[in-house]
């Protein structure tokens, strides 16, 4: 005959160390997340390492991407859908929303006027014909 209260036993046994266990990983993921939060705010090398390496919040001229504008030169700019555009001298270069070159199109416009709606921008020569630009093809569809 089976003894029913060493069975028992040996059931409660093995929720007790998997309840222990489990226990044991709180208490220590807790005092890890308190020395890290202390270490951070008392110590200014740690904070700026953490800053840097874990949490990337140090950006430096060398990384940031940058878009050349002369201020001498009539040139236009213009935003939409996360993208910049600049025309000058009757180039338009697309930036995308991380700065990096997306396409670049000969338009013959001097004196453009922009409009957008969504993805789409509007190019037109001020009281001219329009011209459009669709950003998922880059290309100009009408003059």
């Amino acid at each position: 005959m089976e003894d029913i209260w060493n069975s028992q036993n040996e059931e409660s046994k093995n929720i007790n160390k998997k309840k222990i266990v489990i226990l044991i990983l709180m208490v220590i993921f807790i005092i890890f997340s308190i020395v890290m939060i202390s270490l951070y705010i008392a110590q200014e090398e740690f904070r700026n390492w953490v800053d840097k390496n874990v949490l990337g919040k140090e950006i430096t001229t060398n990384e940031a991407n940058v878009i050349n504008i002369n201020a001498d030169e009539n040139m236009q700019v213009y935003a939409f859908h996360k993208n910049i555009v600049t025309l000058n001298k009757n180039v338009m270069n697309i930036y995308n929303d991380t700065g990096n070159s997306e396409a670049e199109l000969d338009i013959k416009i001097n004196n453009a006027i922009f409009d957008a709606n969504d993805r789409f921008l509007g190019i037109a020569e001020n009281e001219r014909t329009k011209s459009i630009f669709n950003r998922r093809k880059s290309s100009a569809m009408g003059k």
